[in-house]
C-alpha cells in the first residue's frame, strides 16, 4: 500500500528465503541499490515503501502479516517493492500506481515460478474481498490479476502499443519523455517513457533516444525462450508494409534475437538474454520521410492503457 506521500517501494531480482525471514534483503530499487527491510508493527498498513535518510526501505508489519499465507506475504512485499522499481515514490499518490504495483508483483512472482496459477486465483479473491467494500476495485474485477498476466501476450494489445510507439518514434520519442530515471532531477539522460508495452510499466527513453522495455524475466532458459517465441510471432504479425524481420546470428549474452528493419535501417529488436530476460528496443524513425510508418497505419495516436487495473494497493 502507498501510505503517506512517499511511502512506496519496489523489488527486482527476488529470491525469497523462508517466509519467517521476510522482508528479504534481495530487493533492489530503480538505481539497482539494495532495499533494506525494516519491521514496523506500529503502522496501520501491511507494508510501505519510502526513503529513510536517502536510503530506499520497505517497512514491513510483521504482526499484521504473521497469519497471512506465504503467497500473500510475497505479494504484499513485491507490491511494495514495485513502487520503488516503477518510480512511484516520486509521484503524488494515485490508484493508478497501486494498480501497477499489483500487476507488477503478480507478474514478477509468476514469471519467476514463485506463484502457481491456482495461487494467483486465490490472491485475486482475497484481495478483491479485502478491497471491494471500500470501493478500491472500481476499475478492476475478480479476474484483475489474471488479466495482468494475459495482457502481456495479447496480440491486439501489442499491435496497438507498437503502432503508438512507431508513431512516437517520428520525433525521436520527444513527445513521450517522462520523469527522469532513477529519480526526478537525475542527469542520467534516461527518462520514463509515457508509452509502453502491454502489462509493462518501466519502459524508458534512453540517452540515445531509443525506447527500451524489459517485458519478461523468467526462472529458466526454457521459459525465456518460450516467451520470446510467443512475442516473436506477435511482432511479425504486426509488421507494417515495407518492414522486415529476421533472426539475428548468436551473440554473447543473447540466447535469441529478432531484428526488425525498414527500407532505411534497423527499427526494433526483441532479445532473449542469458539473464533470462526479454528486452524490447525500438529505435527512432529514420529521417527519410519515406521510411516513416505509412499514415494509413496511424489513423490516430493510441496511448496504451492497461485494462487490468486492480484498484489500490495492499
Amino acid at each position: 500500500m502507498r501510505s503517506p506521500p512517499a511511502l512506496l517501494l519496489l523489488l527486482c531480482c527476488l529470491s525469497f528465503p523462508a517466509a519467517a525471514q521476510l522482508p528479504s534483503d534481495d530487493c533492489r530499487d530503480r538505481s539497482g541499490l539494495p532495499v533494506r527491510g525494516i519491521v514496523r508493527n506500529d503502522m496501520p498498513w501491511a507494508g510501505a515503501a519510502t526513503e529513510l535518510n536517502g536510503e530506499s526501505v520497505i517497512y514491513w508489519n510483521q504482526s499484521r502479516n504473521s497469519r497471512a499465507s506465504l503467497a500473500s506475504r510475497l505479494f504484499i512485499y513485491m507490491h511494495e517493492c514495485a513502487h520503488h522499481v516503477l518510480g512511484h515514490v516520486w509521484k503524488p499518490p494515485s490508484p493508478r500506481w497501486e494498480a501497477e504495483a499489483d500487476c507488477w508483483a503478480v507478474q514478477a512472482l509468476r514469471e519467476r515460478s514463485l506463484l502457481r496459477a491456482f495461487q494467483v486465483r486465490q490472491l485475486e479473491q482475497q484481495v478483491w474481498r479485502s478491497r471491494s467494500g471500500a470501493g478500491r476495485f472500481a476499475e478492476g474485477s475478480r479476474r484483475a490479476f489474471s488479466r495482468c498476466l494475459d495482457i502481456k501476450t495479447d496480440r491486439d494489445a501489442w499491435a496497438r502499443a507498437l503502432d503508438a510507439l512507431a508513431a512516437a518514434s517520428a520525433d525521436s520519442f520527444r513527445s513521450v519523455i517522462g520523469q527522469a530515471v532513477p529519480r526526478p532531477g537525475a542527469r542520467s539522460g534516461v527518462h520514463e517513457s509515457e508509452l509502453g508495452l502491454p502489462g509493462t510499466y518501466d519502459c524508458e527513453v534512453t540517452s540515445t533516444r531509443d525506447v527500451r522495455c524489459t517485458v519478461f524475466t523468467g526462472a529458466s532458459e526454457r521459459s525465456a525462450l518460450g516467451r520470446h517465441r510467443a512475442l516473436d510471432r506477435i511482432v511479425r504479425r504486426w509488421l507494417p508494409p515495407g518492414w522486415t524481420a529476421a533472426e539475428a546470428a548468436p551473440s554473447p549474452g543473447v540466447l535469441r534475437r529478432l531484428e526488425v528493419s525498414d527500407s532505411i535501417g534497423p527499427r526494433l529488436t526483441l532479445s532473449a538474454t542469458r539473464r533470462l530476460q526479454i528486452v524490447f528496443v525500438m529505435h527512432p524513425a529514420p529521417r527519410d520521410p519515406a521510411a516513416i510508418l505509412p499514415p494509413e497505419r496511424i489513423q490516430f495516436r493510441v496511448t496504451y492503457v492497461d485494462s487490468a487495473r486492480a484498484g489500490r494497493g495492499s
